[in-house]
């Protein structure tokens, strides 16, 4: 039987988290992202059709990072669109309260894409 972790406590936890950070906030993230991204190829190269394929199922189904993920790889520039951001809603918590957001998707992006030579260009669009 598969659980996912409500929304509400990933928010909770996600304020939490950059909050005990504090300035660490951002060199955390991205280490956590790189990490998390470097998942998809289990650290070896793969192609940029296995790298489209395999991000859009990690981001969509994996870790259900929001409501409707395309991933398209055109002319080797990596184009990602995420609509219904599970994280946003929590960096929208963090700004009411007058502090910033972190957000660990660019360092996704970076640990997959660290295993492709042929991508020269990323682009990220997060709708909340």
């Amino acid at each position: 039987m598969e659980e996912q972790i409500p929304e509400s406590l990933f928010q909770k936890y996600h304020v939490a988290l950059v909050k005990a950070l504090g300035e660490d906030v951002q060199k955390v993230f991205v280490k956590l992202g790189r990490d998390l991204g470097s998942k998809i190829s289990n650290g070896g190269k793969i192609s940029l059709q296995e790298l489209e394929k395999e991000l859009a199922n990690y981001l969509q189904n994996d870790l259900k990072l929001g409501e409707k993920i395309d991933v398209s790889i055109e002319d080797h520039e990596l184009n990602i669109e995420v609509t219904g951001c599970r994280i946003c809603p929590a960096n929208q918590i963090l700004r009411s309260q007058g502090m910033g957001g972190a957000c660990f998707l660019p360092g996704i992006l970076m640990g997959a894409v660290k295993q492709v030579d042929e991508i020269k260009k990323a682009r990220l669009l997060v709708w909340a």
